[in-house]
């Protein structure tokens, strides 16, 4: 096994073919959503201008190997437990409730938001280990939202647009590499350790 990629042989009889085409088809939609947010000066709303240009930058092959990466490519802010006991007690926050963008793209952001947590609602029942790897989410926040009907899962949807934003924001050396990976010509899927272990680094 190489040091920079844990392949699909390792990961595909644990997890399902199936799983990782969901997650593949949830990344797809997000890096469709960044580049339409380009349209309207707003794309910093979910990642910073570097990290935004270099992913629109990437092929279609590139952007294709790229969404199969085995982990979500977007973030929900899983891992602040405090944000997630608000949210469900209905407090939100300013800084969630806008996000910069025009009405068209801001209903596609709500839309995919209310999406991805119902999808990872359901992960959480049935691979409660890959909800954690692959959407960076925090035991006791799967516990949260494992309990939340789908009108209040909505309810956070639309009012917190803002929730959204790119995995690795604010890890830039994760996403160069990440990059990187996506433009190799081989054809393994990608979960790369190293990029997991930036991410595990940056929660110490």
């Amino acid at each position: 096994m190489r040091p920079d990629d844990l392949t699909g042989d390792v990961i595909e009889p644990d997890l399902g073919r199936h799983i990782l085409a969901e997650l593949a088809e949830l990344n797809s939609d997000f890096i469709e959503l960044v580049d339409e947010s380009s349209h309207d000066d707003s794309s910093d709303s979910f990642m910073p201008p570097r990290q935004f240009d270099a992913l629109r930058s990437l092929r279609k092959p590139a952007k294709r190997r790229l969404t199969g990466c085995a982990f979500a490519l977007f973030d929900l802010r899983l891992q602040d437990v405090a944000l997630w006991r608000a949210l469900t007690a209905g407090e939100i926050r300013d800084a969630l409730s806008e996000t910069g963008c025009n009405e068209t793209t801001q209903r596609k952001i709500k839309f995919f938001t209310l999406s991805a947590l119902m999808y990872l609602r359901h992960l959480a029942e049935v691979n409660r280990f890959f909800a954690r790897l692959s959407f960076d989410a925090s035991a006791e926040t799967l516990d949260i939202i494992k309990t939340l009907p789908l009108n209040q899962l909505r309810a956070i949807a639309d009012n917190c647009p803002g929730l959204l934003r790119g995995r690795f924001n604010d890890l830039p050396e994760a996403w160069s590499e990440l990059l990187k990976l996506a433009k190799r010509n081989d054809t393994e899927p990608m979960l790369p350790a190293k990029i997991l272990g930036y991410q595990h680094l940056n929660q110490g």
